[in-house]
């Protein structure tokens, strides 16, 4: 699996790790003791050391969080977890831990190297959202242009024309 954040992490300081039993299987509720929860929480606050390495949490997936599992990472001092997680956007603005959670997630999504490519700074623009009575109702959403959505199209192998719409992520923002 490649995504813009492990593409920055060299394979041998990445660290899949799922939380299961002794069977491989999910741990349910009823498998919860206070000593399973206080050592998934030690690993998670602490790291865990691996082949004389310590790997730390870094972030999860979506879809590893439904697997009870998450990333970690091996730092040093010119790589570290906190900063690999400021690389992924700026999050300083959310302070619910689950939304940030959720957004920091967004960065592992499967992405297709040839499809990305540097915007200039006059290729984009931040457009402020539309809120209403306390509801936001644009967040995700944005525009392209007719030239930028045919130069995607033309990168992912489609015809124009069968695009109806696009999701793109930059620093972590999803639109």
């Amino acid at each position: 699996t490649k995504n813009r954040v492990l593409r920055l992490i060299p394979r041998e300081r990445l660290l899949r790790l799922q939380f299961t039993d002794e069977n491989m299987s999910l741990l349910g509720y009823q498998s919860l003791t206070e000593d399973i929860i206080a050592r998934v929480r030690h690993i998670l606050n602490y790291g865990i050391s691996v082949g004389g390495r310590k790997f730390v949490f870094l972030a999860f997936s979506s879809s590893q969080l439904k697997e009870h599992a998450c990333w970690m990472v091996a730092e040093d001092n010119n790589m570290t977890a906190n900063a690999l997680r400021r690389q992924m956007g700026d999050f300083s603005s959310i302070s619910i831990p689950g939304k940030m959670a959720a957004r920091m997630g967004q960065c592992f999504s499967t992405t297709n190297i040839g499809s990305s490519r540097e915007l200039s700074p006059h290729e984009w623009q931040h457009i402020a959202d539309v809120e209403r009575n306390g509801y936001v109702f644009s967040d995700g959403v944005g525009t392209i242009s007719t030239n930028m959505l045919a130069e995607v199209a033309e990168r992912l192998g489609y015809n124009k024309q069968t695009l109806s719409a696009i999701q793109i992520r930059v620093g972590g923002v999803k639109g």
